[in-house]
């Protein structure tokens, strides 16, 4: 990915907050492994993008740039509205993945990621601070820190410019054999123009991957995403679940399946599951599996791993689309839970 596309993807946006004040960040247009796919997906930060309400509401702004340092204000910047569908949050890594709604403008790039190491690398960023023209900042990376979750962030150091309020959610990249990856977005840190030797923290791409790769890494034999044989067949998640849950998002394609969906207590003594459409209708909840009314299918499913009379599981036929499963704690209680979206044979 050549740095003219790697700018070209990042745009700044706005949104209504659920408190109903209007949010500013920038983000990622990121592309996925199928090499014909144009599916405008948008990594940006999950602090800035915690519910479908406030994806709805976004509006983007592409090109809000200058040519060359020092040049004129720019005239062609574009305004997106439409929206998105909020597809997947991570909270470990405050990570959120969009799908924008409407058509993409001509020019906009889509940027490259690797889930390999980023530790002690040298990176750009690309952003928007406090929704200013956009700017780049280079720096090196550290350490793996803990923010959210164990060793949850890089930590990134500026040698030439800084971040402000409004760059929350842009990319970072490290450069390769003149490629470069995205591998991380920015939650936030103490660096400013007032704090320049200060860190930033960068939530890791490589963590994230996990809830993302059903979307950017499709199994497709055919390599253009309309195979036969390719479909999901497992994701998961293992890891804190907080007060505001966790969700994944998966693609069902070609023909409808039959899924068993499990969230299991690791520390989390009773988790709840509640799958949803991305515009947040409700099919299917359930707190303790027994409830449930494939509870007797589940038992002879899971008789090799069985679940503990707290955990929520069930077992339902979805037919081909986008799914949001969100996993959170009863009474909002905390802890740690592996969630599991798995393919079974049957009908």
């Amino acid at each position: 990915m050549r740095i003219a596309a790697t700018i070209a993807s990042t745009a700044k946006y706005i949104f209504t907050t659920i408190d109903g004040f209007t949010g500013l960040c920038t983000g990622t247009l990121i592309s996925d492994t199928v090499p014909t796919s144009q599916i405008p997906y948008f990594l940006t930060a999950n602090h800035c993008i915690e519910s479908q309400s406030e994806a709805s509401s976004t509006e983007y702004y592409w090109f809000f740039e200058r040519t060359s340092c020092g040049g004129s204000i720019p005239s062609d910047v574009v305004r997106q509205t439409g929206g998105a569908d909020l597809l997947a949050t991570i909270g470990s890594t405050d990570t959120a993945l969009l799908r924008l709604r409407s058509s993409l403008p001509e020019g906009a790039g889509f940027s490259g990621w690797t889930t390999r190491s980023a530790e002690n690398k040298a990176v750009a960023g690309i952003h928007h601070p406090r929704g200013d023209l956009k700017k780049g900042s280079l720096g090196n990376t550290s350490d793996f820190v803990t923010v959210n979750a164990s060793n949850s962030h890089i930590q990134t150091t500026w040698s030439n410019g800084t971040t402000e309020p409004g760059s929350s959610g842009s990319g970072i990249w490290f450069e390769e054999n003149g490629q470069h990856y995205l591998v991380g977005s920015l939650t936030g840190g103490r660096a400013s123009c007032d704090n320049l030797s200060e860190s930033d923290y960068y939530g890791r791409f490589d963590v994230a991957f996990a809830s993302l790769s059903s979307y950017l890494a499709p199994d497709d034999d055919t390599g253009d995403g309309s195979g036969t044989t390719g479909g999901l067949v497992n994701i998961s998640s293992n890891g804190m679940v907080d007060k505001t849950g966790v969700s994944i998002g998966f693609i069902v394609r070609n023909s409808a399946k039959r899924f068993a969906i499990t969230a299991r207590g690791r520390g989390l003594s009773d988790p709840q599951l509640v799958l949803s459409h991305p515009d947040g209708s409700i099919i299917h909840q359930n707190d303790d599996w027994r409830s449930d009314e494939t509870s007797q299918e589940i038992v002879a499913l899971l008789s090799d791993n069985p679940l503990s009379d707290f955990d929520a599981a069930f077992l339902i036929t979805l037919e081909p689309g986008v799914y949001i499963l969100k996993a959170s704690g009863v009474n909002g209680s905390v802890g740690r839970a592996i969630t599991s979206v798995t393919e079974v044979t049957g009908d």
